[in-house]
């Protein structure tokens, strides 16, 4: 039908204008901290934030190589072209890079945690501290996303939505690892939030005027940090998780598998 394949290109458009734009955000910022490495501007902040950028890239370029499937005029063309091993591999890919991009938020956490709460404990304030939790991260989402192949049909060509994706149609693995990758990770960023925003707060009942002012506002910047991370990690991943519970209940409206994947692509 006609609207369907408007509907298709218009989901293509908006998500080449967003993989564009982040990809530019991410290179510009990658770039500036890259060229000002030197000893002022060389902190585990900045390390973490590189770590992000590499992330947003890499989950950019897996949502990139399966935009021109929504310009394709033919459906059964692609139903017969994509069901294949390569399918399969770009929709591990691609949640592989989603499952990066929420363990990027879950080390800035931990780093912050590290430096706020643990500051005593000079070693995890290192940068081989913030190596190895980069590394960690990594690869705890390659196992993750691989352990997935363990059922043959959980990567698949999803019609609904012209993509090669992690099906929310089988009930088992999407909510396995939806707890596994996605509430699990958010509940432990809001705790560790939550712990240094209590802590920054009952530290200042006992500094004097002036230092209770800079730490009212390290407090605003703490729950600022909260708020965007919980929201962002929400708006990603909640359309994903109804789909899973609805799917399981009975079959979705079609427009709602496009438009779940569409916000995992704004988180």
């Amino acid at each position: 039908m006609e609207s369907d394949r408007l509907f298709f290109i218009l989901f293509g458009t908006l998500y080449t204008i967003v993989v564009l734009l982040t990809a530019i955000f991410s290179l510009v910022m990658l770039t500036t901290i890259i060229y000002h490495w030197h000893p002022h501007c060389r902190s585990t902040s900045n390390l973490l934030t590189c770590n992000s950028c590499v992330a947003f890239l890499f989950f950019n370029i897996t949502i990139a190589i399966q935009i021109p499937n929504l310009f394709q005029a033919q459906q059964q063309q692609l139903t017969n072209n994509l069901v294949t091993p390569s399918c399969r591999i770009r929709a591990f890919l691609f949640l592989f890079a989603c499952i990066v991009k929420i363990f990027s938020y879950l080390i800035q956490a931990i780093s912050r945690y590290f430096t706020i709460i643990l500051y005593k404990r000079k070693i995890l304030l290192t940068y081989r501290t913030n190596i190895l939790l980069i590394l960690f991260s990594w690869i705890c989402s390659l196992v993750l996303g691989s352990s997935m192949f363990i059922s043959p049909v959980a990567f698949q060509y999803e019609p609904e939505s012209y993509l090669c994706v992690f099906t929310t149609k089988v009930f088992h693995t999407s909510f396995t690892l939806m707890i596994v990758a996605f509430l699990l990770p958010v509940n432990i960023i809001v705790l560790l939030y939550g712990i240094i925003l209590r802590h920054t707060t009952r530290t200042n009942v006992i500094h004097v005027e002036n230092v209770l002012r800079n730490n009212n506002k390290r407090n605003i910047k703490v729950f600022r940090n909260i708020l965007m991370v919980v929201v962002v990690l929400i708006v990603g991943g909640t359309p994903n998780l109804i789909s899973i519970i609805v799917n399981r209940i009975d079959q979705i409206p079609w427009p709602f598998y496009s438009i779940s994947i569409f916000f995992i692509t704004l988180s």
